[in-house]
């Protein structure tokens, strides 16, 4: 049984055109396991009772700036910056709730609402980090770099 659910979780991530349009709507619990940069966290998310996925987990309509191959060094500087700011807020062992969970472009992450849940309250993290200035919306095939000064 196990074996079968796993294999059709497989097959809707893997599929890219049926996978875009399927979102679960949760919530599922998770606690995270470590940040790797200013938008995205692995985290232990339990899918069903006893039944647990390590997942990397992308914040839902927005982009933080890149780390690893940024377009300037402004970009490295924010992302670094947008990456120990994300670990304040998750850190290791920190309980979230993950809702209108969908796959990413990139095989094998989700793309979730998130929220950072401490003493039976949950605040959103896209929200805090948005308030903090290392979020923008999101916008496919973008070609203006917001975070790189214009020559």
């Amino acid at each position: 049984m196990k074996m079968a659910f796993l294999a059709s979780m497989a097959l809707v991530f893997a599929t890219p055109c049926a996978a875009q349009e399927q979102r679960f709507e949760g919530p599922y619990v998770g606690t995270v396991q470590r940040v790797i940069d200013g938008d995205t966290f692995v985290a232990q998310v339990e899918i069903w009772p006893n039944l647990n996925s390590s997942v990397s987990v992308r914040l839902r309509g927005v982009d933080a700036p890149e780390v690893l191959r940024p377009g300037c060094e402004e970009e490295r500087l924010q992302g670094t910056l947008a990456r120990v700011e994300l670990m304040e807020l998750l850190p290791e062992g920190q309980r979230v709730e993950l809702r209108d969970v969908g796959p990413d472009s990139f095989f094998g992450r989700i793309v979730a609402d998130v929220d950072r849940v401490a003493d039976e309250r949950a605040f959103s993290v896209t929200i805090l980090m948005e308030r903090r200035g290392f979020l923008v919306p999101y916008e496919r095939n973008q070609d203006i770099n917001p975070w790189c000064p214009v020559d």
